[in-house]
This record gives C-alpha cells, structure tokens and sequence, in this order.
C-alpha cells in the first residue's frame, strides 16, 4: 500500500471505512432485530398482567367487602394512634399529684381555693391557674410568697394589682409557670 500512489490511498481508506460502515450496520440490525425478537414476547407478557391486575384491583374495589375492609383499616389507625397518644402520656413524666399535694400544703387558713386550672402543652412551659378568696390582702401576699419557695415553680408570681383593691375578702387569680421539682 506504501507503493501506491497518494490518490489511491485516499481511495482505499475511504473504501475501507465504507465496508466498515456497512458491517457494522448489518450486525447492529441483526442486535435490533434479535434483541426485539427477544423481548417483544416479554413486554407483552408484563403489558397483559399489568392489565389484569388493574382488572383484579377493580373488582375487588367495586366489592362490597372492600368498604368494610377499608372501614376496619381506618379504624386501626385511629386505635393505634389513640393507643400511642396513650402510651406516650403514660410513659411521660408528667405527674400532677405531688405538684397539687405541695400546693395545698402552702395555702393558709385564710386562703380559700374555689378553682384551679392546669395547662399542659408539649414543648411549652406547664401553668396553673389558681383563683379563690383571701381573708385580707396580706395573707393573699403571704400565700404569692410562699408558693414561689415550692420547687415546681419556675418563675416569679405576680399578684395581680385588681388583688389589692379590696383589704378583706380578696378574690385573687394567680397563674404559676411550673415544672419538674429542682434538685
């Protein structure tokens, strides 16, 4: 080939890639033809079960059962939400009677309760509200005083100004900002 003359080279390089071209065609046709050959029976397959499966799925939701059945289904899932609720607040550590038992045990005499409130928000500080009758204005002062040495309070208690208006039989409204005891 190094003998013939340079426009032959050019002739037979280009001769070359031709044959190449067409070889390759041919066995990529033959790869295509097969490969289709080959698959086409398995796309249809899949097409026809898909199509009977949706068939299936109609049914079965047209069935009188399937409304029971998804019925029932949203029935479990409000159960099981209620019953996690339920667990949560159980294993919480969220005790009122201790909290109650140190507040009653640092109301004067001269203090009557009439109502409490407690307010409990996850994430959110803890409250209760606590209203009723004091026999004079000191001891409703005396009562703000000892409340904040309990150890579920967390901040300081501020009587309401309305408090101090009247000297004997005070209604008062106390709100206290609590938590877990301080060790």
């Amino acid at each position: 080939m190094n003998l013939l003359p340079p426009h032959y080279k050019a002739g037979l390089q280009l001769e070359a890639w031709r044959r190449f071209l067409v070889f390759f065609g041919i066995y990529s046709s033959v790869i295509g033809i097969a490969a289709v050959a080959l698959l086409l029976p398995s796309y249809f397959f899949l097409q026809f079960q898909i199509g009977g499966l949706e068939s299936l799925e109609k049914v079965t939701r047209s069935s009188p059962d399937y409304e029971a059945m998804e019925h029932g289904k949203k029935t479990i899932k409000k159960t099981q939400r209620l019953l996690t609720a339920t667990d949560q607040f159980l294993k919480s550590d969220r005790v009122v009677t201790p909290l109650i038992a140190d507040i009653i045990s640092r109301i004067p005499e001269s203090v009557v309760l009439s109502d409490f409130a407690y307010t409990h928000q996850a994430g959110v500080s803890s409250t209760l509200k606590l209203s009723g009758v004091a026999k004079h204005r000191d001891d409703l002062t005396a009562f703000a005083i000892n409340l904040q040495k309990s150890p579920y309070v967390k901040e300081k208690i501020a009587v309401p100004e309305s408090s101090y208006r009247r000297i004997s039989d005070t209604p008062f409204v106390l709100s206290l900002v609590i938590g877990p005891p301080a060790l």
